[in-house]
């Protein structure tokens, strides 16, 4: 094989593998340009906001719901972190919880059933108390080592559990 002919196979491989990757997951540095928690500075709600809408763009592993306004009329948003598989199931889940926590179910033995099934709802409200900023300037980071940890523990939390940020 020519050298040209293997430098232009060489080429077009790396493209293919390029275009194939999975978009970069932005960290809340390379947003914010500070890690959040430096000292003397703040996010904004626009900011954190902003994060995680490029977080939901890059990531399979979040799902950002807008679910109302604040008080200054801006958008509201939860942000669901899980698997992918339990996020695709993220209704069947909610019927469940819902089902569960109202006793809409005949009896013992099927309660435990869809125990089993279900996945434990975490609701982390980072907004809460509006004179505290370390939930709030917390949360983009939090957000970012659900989407990105590869450790075991967060491997299982995003098995286990559908994590709910406010």
């Amino acid at each position: 094989m020519s050298i040209m002919l293997q430098r232009a196979s060489r080429l077009a491989l790396t493209c293919i593998f390029c275009a194939l990757a999975p978009a970069s997951v932005p960290t809340p540095k390379d947003h914010l340009g500070y890690e959040p928690g430096t000292d003397y500075k703040l996010a904004s709600y626009n900011e954190i906001i902003g994060y995680f809408q490029k977080l939901a763009a890059s990531s399979d592993r979040i799902r950002l719901v807008e679910y109302g306004k604040t008080s200054e009329g801006r958008p509201s948003y939860m942000a669901f972190l899980s698997s992918p598989e339990n996020l695709r199931d993220l209704q069947r889940f909610k019927d469940i919880n819902r089902r569960l926590a109202l006793g809409e179910v005949a009896d013992a033995e099927s309660a435990q059933k869809l125990a089993k099934e279900g996945k434990a709802f975490v609701w982390i409200d980072s907004g809460l108390h509006s004179t505290e900023v370390a939930p709030a300037q917390h949360s983009p980071d939090l957000a970012w080592r659900m989407v990105t940890g590869e450790s075991d523990e967060i491997r299982r939390i995003r098995e286990k559990v559908i994590l709910i940020q406010i």
